[in-house]
């Protein structure tokens, strides 16, 4: 599940991958690190999406799961903007159900999910200051519902830097 999927696949030349430097701070810069070898899954799933929509594409995490995804998985994607969610459900049609809803609400309506295993990714745009507040709500009440082991990891890309 993913409650802030955005639209799946970006363009690097997009004027709003350039607008607000997110390319250049986030998918660029671990490009040039060289982090994944060529046969790693993340390295084949993006070779895959530029060979198929062009060197400037690049995949989404909802495009990285739905091409990661075995037989029995199944994926749950929410975004609210209605741009990005024309965009999701053109991207996803074959591998996801895609929600234009509160991706915390979708997920609470799905938890726990069949079979009782799964992933949620949450990564709001944090453009609305009350996502800070409905993680920390949402936390509590899936911690309620389902036996699950929580891990907070990341990478925080600043100025060029890795943290």
């Amino acid at each position: 599940m993913e409650t802030h999927a955005g639209r799946a696949l970006y363009n690097l030349n997009d004027t709003a991958a350039q607008k607000t430097s997110e390319s250049q701070e986030g998918f660029l810069a671990v490009e040039g690190k060289s982090w994944f070898t060529t046969n790693h899954p993340y390295r084949r799933v993006e070779d895959q999406t530029r060979q198929i929509q062009g060197p400037d594409a690049y995949p989404g995490s909802p495009a990285l799961a739905g091409r990661l995804l075995h037989a029995i998985d199944s994926l749950h994607l929410s975004e609210l903007h209605p741009q990005e969610s024309v965009t999701l459900r053109r991207e996803m049609r074959d591998c996801a159900n895609v929600y234009i809803q509160d991706g915390f609400e979708m997920a609470k309506s799905i938890c726990p999910p069949t079979p009782r295993r799964g992933v949620i990714l949450i990564d709001p745009s944090y453009e609305m200051k009350i996502d800070y507040q409905k993680i920390l709500d949402f936390m509590e009440h899936i911690s309620r519902i389902c036996k699950f082991v929580f891990r907070s990891c990341g990478i925080l890309f600043c100025k060029n830097r890795c943290i």
